[in-house]
């Protein structure tokens, strides 16, 4: 059957095409200049840029490469006289480090440790150049092109922030990706904190009774079928199940990590073969780094595995902490302030009350990245209780009383387990689950405990927190679309081009047909 999709002819549609997701996303862009739009493109990591500058598919209005400012920080800003000062004019941001910690490259340095070193890799002088320079070229290449829309992926460093703020000024709709934490279902969101979004509106007015979602009784079945087999759920269910089992328990020398290195190193040797080849990593990496990675691998796999873990069952009364993933969004654009988790663990657990303790346990996607010397430290600190990484979620969400969570898929679990949880962080997905908290000041974790204390059990039994509950997931249901196909090589599979394309159209056609509605 045919596309409509005649309504975005002359539309100027921005796309943020960025690592390997600009492959996986090119196919939609393609369809739309097909259908009349006109395209412009701000182009991140050398592979995705010469992809884009190579192809001829697509005649882009518009091409920003970000390895331009990358490479001429500081003549853009001396050239143009770009000051701070112009800077907090054009982007209402009063302080270029408050979010600098965002910019993985500058402030951690990979080249010195592996995974990163808490150590810049940049000078204060260098950040400073290249925010600036950012922000003179994003202004000029946003103003030049003048969008009616805005498409990037994630919401994942200051330039994201800084793109969102020139779209909100000139009220232009500027859309990402995020996971609603429901199965195998995302949603486009719009803004850095992820609170603008269908998927919000359509809660509010399941919450308000102003509809009736067509998947409540699907929504009511999940609930059902979720704690009765935890271990059966798919994709986005209990978070250890978020990597394949062999991943939890990896082996020194194992088949996967080889693999890994093998490919790192093929596509090391290879990468001025670009066009549509979905490579993975950095555009500096070397055979160096392929192979030191891999080395430090190993001796992490083997120093973790000896580790005496605290046990689970010899532990009563305590709050769950799961560590993030670092360095990711959560840790980073949407939590400047307690990004670093280990000093946040020792704080939460000075303050914690009625003899509570602070059960942590390892991201299951660290395994093999974080090294004993930093899970001992967690250990060995007062009042913290360090649990092995393979322990299953069903296990410590039963026995927990707390969960409190870096806005973690962990929140919405706990929800289902009627626990409650307490985020910190500005992440807005999941602010109207009936269990949410949000924590803005670990030392007053003491508040937000008695106010738990004060009303949670009895609210839990009710059906009010039900209803919310059956309406969150109605509403991911309703509005949301398949992570696995979006997280997929799109590029390859027709069929999956067809269903992404589909999904974009379609929230196109709804930005403006609310767009007088928007908020921003």
């Amino acid at each position: 059957m045919m596309v409509d999709d005649s309504f975005v002819k002359d539309k100027k549609i921005l796309f943020i095409l960025q690592r390997n997701h600009a492959f996986k996303e090119f196919p939609t862009v393609e369809r739309l200049y097909k259908a009349g739009a006109k395209l412009a493109t701000f182009a991140f990591k050398e592979t995705c840029e010469k992809m884009v500058s190579t192809q001829d598919e697509v005649k882009f209005e518009s091409i920003l490469k970000h390895s331009y400012i990358e490479e001429n920080a500081k003549k853009i800003v001396n050239n143009n006289k770009y000051t701070f000062e112009n800077f907090r004019e054009d982007y209402d941001i009063s302080s270029i480090y408050k979010h600098a910690s965002s910019l993985r490259r500058k402030v951690t340095s990979y080249e010195k440790k592996y995974p990163f070193a808490f150590e810049q890799s940049a000078t204060d002088q260098e950040i400073e150049d290249y925010i600036l320079a950012f922000g003179f070229e994003l202004k000029k290449f946003f103003y030049n092109f003048k969008p009616d829309i805005c498409i990037g992926y994630i919401w994942g460093s200051i330039g994201y922030l800084m793109l969102e703020k020139l779209c909100n000024k000139e009220k232009v709709p500027y859309y990402n990706h995020s996971d609603t934490k429901i199965d195998d279902i995302s949603a486009f969101f719009y803004n850095t904190a992820h609170s603008k979004s269908f998927f919000h509106q359509k809660i509010k007015d399941l919450n308000d009774k102003k509809i009736i979602s067509k998947n409540r009784l699907k929504a009511k079945n999940y609930i059902q079928n979720y704690l009765s087999s935890p271990t059966k759920q798919g994709f986005n269910s209990l978070t250890n199940l978020l990597v394949e089992p062999e991943v939890l328990d990896k082996k020194i020398f194992n088949f996967t990590d080889i693999k890994i290195l093998l490919r790192n190193l093929y596509y090391t040797s290879k990468k001025t073969n670009i066009k549509y080849k979905p490579n993975d990593g950095s555009d500096q990496t070397t055979f160096f780094y392929d192979i030191r990675d891999y080395i430090f691998k190993q001796k992490n796999i083997f120093q973790v595995s000896k580790i005496k873990f605290d046990k689970l069952e010899d532990i009563d009364n305590f709050v769950y902490m799961p560590l993030g993933l670092y360095p990711e969004t959560q840790l980073g654009m949407l939590n400047n302030v307690y990004d670093n988790q280990l000093n946040t663990a020792r704080i939460l657990a000075r303050f914690l009350p009625n003899n509570l303790k602070l059960v942590v346990k390892d991201h299951p996607r660290a395994f093999s990245k974080n090294s004993k010397s930093f899970l001992l430290k967690l250990q060995n600190s007062p009042n913290v209780k360090l649990i092995d990484h393979k322990t299953t979620n069903d296990e410590i969400y039963k026995k927990m009383k707390y969960l409190i969570s870096f806005c973690g898929t962990s929140i919405f679990e706990a929800c289902m387990y009627k626990k409650p949880a307490l985020q910190i962080g500005t992440l807005g997905v999941m602010n109207d689950l009936p269990n949410f908290y949000l924590l803005n000041d670990i030392t007053k974790v003491e508040d937000v405990i008695s106010e738990i204390d004060h009303n949670f059990i009895e609210y839990s039994k009710s059906q009010n927190y039900e209803d919310k509950l059956i309406n969150y997931i109605s509403a991911a249901y309703d509005i949301g679309f398949s992570t696995s196909i979006y997280e997929s090589k799109v590029q390859e599979n027709k069929e999956y081009q067809e269903y992404m394309y589909k999904v974009h159209l379609s929230e196109i056609k709804k930005i403006f047909k609310y767009k007088d509605k928007f908020k921003f």
